[in-house]
């Protein structure tokens, strides 16, 4: 029984982490300054803590969750208005279109273009 208690804390304090850290990326992924060092700092934890902890909970690293984040957040602009794609990935924070397609197309298998309407 104490066992299963640990384990329901853990997995409380575990939700905890990921709502705070979706809360963070939500607030931010659409300024292309935000950082890993800057979600370290706004959710307290150093740069080794964050990674260890993201890959046990989540299974990716703060950067590649940033970029998967921003990703789909372009990806529901692209589906969902009339813009360029340097537009969304300009608002979903890239800096470099170019660099945004190139990673669009490795996760999603296709150009960012294909979803303009």
């Amino acid at each position: 029984v104490l066992a299963l208690q640990q384990s329901a804390k853990l997995d409380q304090i575990e939700d905890t982490f990921v709502q705070k850290l979706f809360q963070i990326i939500e607030a931010n992924y659409a300024d292309e300054t935000f950082s890993l060092s800057e979600l370290c700092q706004q959710i307290g934890m150093s740069r080794s803590q964050l990674l260890r902890k993201m890959k046990a909970v989540i299974g990716s690293s703060p950067s590649e969750f940033i970029r998967n984040f921003r990703l789909e957040k372009a990806r529901q602009l692209l589906e969902n208005n009339e813009i360029t794609v340097a537009e969304a990935a300009y608002r979903s924070g890239f800096k470099d279109p170019s660099y945004f397609s190139k990673v669009f197309k490795r996760k999603f298998g296709m150009q960012p273009n294909y979803l303009i309407k």
